[in-house]
């Protein structure tokens, strides 16, 4: 999902990112707890999406491509490569900002971005410059609609029937999709991906397009540890969590996205394993 990337590819990316000087057009995807997410693309070709709270000044964004999760901050730096320090919640990441033309490019570690995600505040201090603030109220949320904005090429899908029940007679929870069972293959060596008793087939449900949203609570009222996962537009499970024995995970999401709750041999846990929207707050407890 991210990636630590050495300072010679870093430098590289953040150039594509910034387009050169080759004109970016940046267009509206939505909107959602504050933040206003959009998508950007060069001619023909999509490049990323990214979302950035409403009204923010400077207008710091967090951004998503294939090369992962970046955060993109107004200025230029006085060299190609510019050393600084992330704090989010009085957590500090050490790291450097490179130049991508009329903006400066921190990518994210897994876990700066696990602390943006579930942050409140958010500063960036480049070495001998002003330090730059972000209010994270709302981040969760727009992760999850710059991931769906990025799934979907930066086009706004139009609402698509339910597939076919292929649960063997089990009833699909509601706005949850059904995918072919090869529309997503399992890598080879994944913790993650070790789907085992309870749990649903590889790429059997997946999350759906939403602009309502949501909250979940999962509590973990079994004796072991369990990790919380979110269910990806291809059914690919991406980790939001992990709770041991007693522990309780909140989570901003949207109608129609699926999670599944699994312990370290794979099984899945909590009634049916699947966690769509049941209303506007959910209370997920984890057996």
């Amino acid at each position: 999902m991210n990636l630590y990337l050495a300072p010679l590819a870093g430098a590289a990316l953040a150039l594509m990112l910034a387009g050169g000087a080759t004109a970016q057009d940046r267009s509206a995807y939505d909107e959602t707890r504050g933040w206003q997410v959009y998508s950007i693309s060069e001619g023909n070709s999509f490049l990323r999406c990214g979302a950035t709270p409403q009204g923010a000044s400077p207008q710091i964004a967090v951004e998503y491509s294939q090369e992962g999760w970046a955060l993109a901050v107004p200025g230029t730096a006085p060299k190609d490569e510019l050393r600084g320090t992330l704090e989010i919640d009085g957590t500090k990441f050490k790291g450097t900002l490179y130049d991508g033309g009329d903006q400066m490019i921190w990518f994210l570690s897994d876990e700066a971005l696990r602390g943006l995600r579930n942050g409140s505040k958010l500063a960036l201090q480049p070495d001998t410059m002003s330090v730059q603030r972000l209010g994270l109220a709302g981040s969760a949320a727009a992760l999850l609609k710059v991931r769906e904005c990025h799934a979907n090429g930066g086009l706004r899908p139009k609402a698509r029937p339910l597939a076919e029940n292929g649960t063997g007679g089990k009833s699909v929870p509601p706005a949850v999709r059904v995918w072919p069972k090869d529309a997503a293959r399992p890598p080879a060596e994944s913790d993650a991906a070790r789907f085992g008793k309870g749990c649903p087939a590889w790429g059997q449900f997946a999350s759906g397009p939403s602009a309502l949203a949501a909250k979940a609570r999962f509590m973990n009222k079994s004796d072991r540890a369990v990790s919380v996962y979110w269910l990806d537009f291809r059914g690919r499970p991406v980790e939001y969590a992990a709770l041991l024995p007693g522990e309780e995970f909140r989570a901003d999401t949207f109608e129609g996205h699926v999670w599944i709750a699994k312990d370290f041999a794979g099984e899945c846990l909590g009634g049916g394993a699947l966690f769509p929207r049941q209303g506007r707050k959910n209370k997920f407890e984890l057996r």
